[in-house]
């Protein structure tokens, strides 16, 4: 868990330029594919060196996938922010809740959670397949222009 939420805080500091620079149709993918490719590394595994390197680049993805998600909605929503952030982290929650509750029905009844975690996994490589098309690169506004500082108020 520690290498888990190091590298998730490095992430979200160092994605926030990123996103800038490259966009959300750069980063949201690039973190999805790592945490698809970090769960199928670290339920293969057999050497726990090779667990806690999956588990830094899981920690990478979720960092950039919980900064992308928030800037995603930030733009999307300007006007109503704080609600629709509620909403985003409220199903944040939901499959934080309801992910450990499928892994152990899944070790319950077939003795095994890897496959949801591998099912998790392909469905993280679907939408970032899926959001390399979906997305489009907005600029973001440059706060230092008074002009583009008015314009975000307004």
């Amino acid at each position: 868990m520690t290498f888990l939420f190091l590298e998730s805080l490095i992430a979200q500091v160092s994605t926030g330029p990123l996103n800038d620079r490259y966009g959300q149709k750069i980063i949201l993918p690039v973190s999805l594919f790592l945490i698809s490719l970090s769960i199928i590394g670290f339920t293969t595994t057999q050497s726990l060196s090779w667990m806690l390197v999956s588990f830094l680049f899981v920690g990478l993805g979720q960092g950039g996938i919980d900064m992308g998600s928030n800037l995603m909605v930030a733009d999307t929503f300007p006007r109503r922010i704080t609600s629709y952030l509620n909403l985003l982290h409220f199903f944040f929650g939901v499959g934080a809740f309801t992910g450990p509750i499928l892994v152990g029905l899944a070790i319950a009844s077939t003795g095994s959670g890897v496959v949801i975690q591998q099912i998790a996994a392909g469905f993280f490589q679907l939408i970032a397949f899926a959001s390399l098309f979906l997305l489009k690169n907005k600029p973001h506004i440059d706060l230092t222009s008074p002009h583009s500082l008015y314009q975000m108020i307004c």
